[in-house]
This record gives structure tokens, C-alpha cells and sequence, in this order.
């Protein structure tokens, strides 16, 4: 794979996860702290993602950084499934429940990211 395919990738899964949350590039760019048309580059795959753009697209869509290379794009069913099993899952927590489901798995993340 090119490194031009490799962006072009990146902006699709990006678009994607951007959309079935039915956020604006302004807004994603905003919590990016980049412009929106930086946002429209990188979904275009003219321009492409450093580790720390990666990192924070991950936390806001609340997906693995490598979702963005492999998972959204072989795995799109399956991975919608999972979601919403998920969400079925959650549904009907009290506050104090899923507060504490968010600890757990951040607590995860911060674990794989220490190489743990």
C-alpha cells in the first residue's frame, strides 16, 4: 500500500466515524483544535494525520487508533454489531453504572498504552 492510499484510507474511516455521529468538520475540527478545512484535507487523504491528531480522533470517537487503518474498513458489520450490542448492553444503567463501565475501560486503555 502507498503511503497516498494509506491517507486516503485514514480520510475515509475518518469521514465515516465523522458522520455516523453527525458532527460538522467545524465541530470535529474543534475539538481537534484545527481548522475545518485542515479536517476536509485529511478526509480527502491530501493530507495526512500525525500520532497526536490519531490519538485524539481515537478518544473522540471512542475507537482503537488502528480502527482507523484496518477495523472500520474490513470489519464495517461486524464492528457495527459490536456497537450495538454495546449499546443495548448499556442501555438502562443507572449514572453511577456507567460512570464506572468509563473508568474501567479507561483505565484499559491507559494500560495498553503503558505497553502493559
Amino acid at each position: 500500500m502507498t503511503k497516498e492510499e494509506l491517507r486516503i484510507r485514514l480520510g475515509a474511516n475518518i469521514q465515516r466515524e465523522r458522520k455516523a455521529r453527525r458532527m460538522s468538520r467545524a465541530e470535529l475540527g474543534k475539538h481537534l483544535n484545527i481548522v475545518e478545512g485542515t479536517v476536509g484535507l485529511m478526509e480527502r487523504g491530501e493530507r495526512g494525520a500525525t500520532f497526536l491528531t490519531l490519538y485524539k480522533l481515537a478518544d473522540i470517537f471512542e475507537v482503537p487508533i488502528d480502527a482507523f487503518f484496518y477495523g472500520m474498513q474490513t470489519n464495517e458489520d461486524a464492528a457495527g454489531r459490536r456497537r450495538k450490542s454495546l449499546t443495548n448492553m448499556l442501555t438502562g444503567l443507572s449514572e453511577k453504572q456507567l460512570e464506572y463501565i468509563i473508568q474501567m475501560v479507561k483505565g484499559i486503555r491507559d494500560l495498553e498504552l503503558s505497553g502493559g
